[in-house]
Formats: structure tokens, C-alpha cells, sequence
């Protein structure tokens, strides 16, 4: 009864049945018993079924149609959105889902292409669009570069003079 299946479909043989006709002239309607090649549909297009049953073969056509990828979405952002001036890219976490045309939805941490490289020193402050794409279809995130700005200071050595009078000017030297 199924005639138009999905690439990677197993062939489904329900409703198939085969009329055997013996040499003493009697027949006999089979509906089980009986192998088909292929067993899984790999390849689209039109693709012969062959049915074997007590060493004599028929055959049937059916359809297989591609599976395409409907649209992707981003389920998941990396782990780390926001870097500084000098810091390596890094898509860590990323998750997206992609919808089939057969209604199949596929969830990938990998396998997908990214607008800038993994790995990518990030040269410039502002806002980044990262595109996200697998089999043409595309989504985007926004990374942030920020620009290193101190936001502490630490006293490396003392001055070498740390006792005062009153009135003494402060001496410097030695001071990082």
C-alpha cells in the first residue's frame, strides 16, 4: 500500500501480496513468507523493489523523494557570548534543530557552518552576527566584543621610602 517513501525509508511491505501459480495449476495468494531487495531506500528517485518467494522473483516501483531540511533554528547559544579584544571565538554549547520535510526534526552540536571561525582571534570591538548554516538554511546569534579596560591595579613593589614626617614630600622611586 506504500508506493512513495523518504530517502533512508525501510521498505514497508504492508499489503503486499503475491499470487503464486504452481505447476499443477493451483494458486495461492501470499502475504508472507516472501524477501524484498532493498530492505532500505538509500538513494531518491524512482527504484525498482524485487520480491522473492520459493525461488522466482517479481517486482514493483516506487518513489523515493529527498528529505530536505524545511529551516534550522538555534535551540541552544554557545556557552560564552560575550569576549574581549584578543580573545579566541569559541561555539562551545551551540545546539540547533533542524526541521525535515518529512517532519523529522534532528537535534546537532556539530556538522554545521559558522560566519567566522572557530578558534578566531576577535580583533575589534562591537556587536558580531554570527550566521549559523547546514544544507543552505541559516540562523544567527550576536556574540559582544568588548575592549580590555583595567578594571584593578596592583602594587608590584613599594617605593622604597614608606616612613614620613610631617610635611615631607612623597618620594616615588621604587614604586610599580
Amino acid at each position: 500500500t506504500k508506493l512513495v517513501y523518504n530517502v533512508g525509508d525501510k521498505v514497508d511491505t504492508t499489503g503486499l501480496v503475491l499470487t503464486a501459480t504452481y505447476s499443477d495449476g493451483t494458486v495461492k495468494d501470499i502475504s508472507s513468507d516472501y524477501t524484498v531487495n532493498p530492505t532500505t531506500l538509500k538513494t531518491a528517485g524512482a527504484k525498482t523493489i524485487t520480491v522473492s518467494y520459493g525461488g522466482k522473483t517479481t517486482s514493483y516501483t516506487v518513489t523515493v523523494n529527498e528529505i530536505k531540511v524545511e529551516k534550522i533554528e538555534i535551540v541552544k547559544l554557545p556557552q560564552q557570548l560575550e569576549y574581549y579584544v584578543g580573545d579566541n571565538f569559541k561555539s562551545d554549547g551551540l545546539t540547533i534543530s533542524i526541521y525535515n520535510s518529512n517532519g523529522s526534526v534532528e537535534t546537532i552540536t556539530s556538522g554545521y557552518q559558522l560566519s567566522i571561525a572557530e578558534g578566531l582571534k576577535l580583533s575589534s570591538p562591537g556587536t558580531i552576527k554570527v550566521s549559523v548554516s547546514y544544507k543552505s538554511k541559516t540562523a544567527t546569534f550576536n556574540i559582544n566584543v568588548l575592549n580590555k579596560n583595567e578594571d584593578s591595579i596592583i602594587m608590584s613593589s613599594m617605593p622604597n621610602k614608606t616612613n614620613y614626617l610631617v610635611g615631607e614630600k612623597f618620594d616615588a622611586t621604587g614604586l610599580e
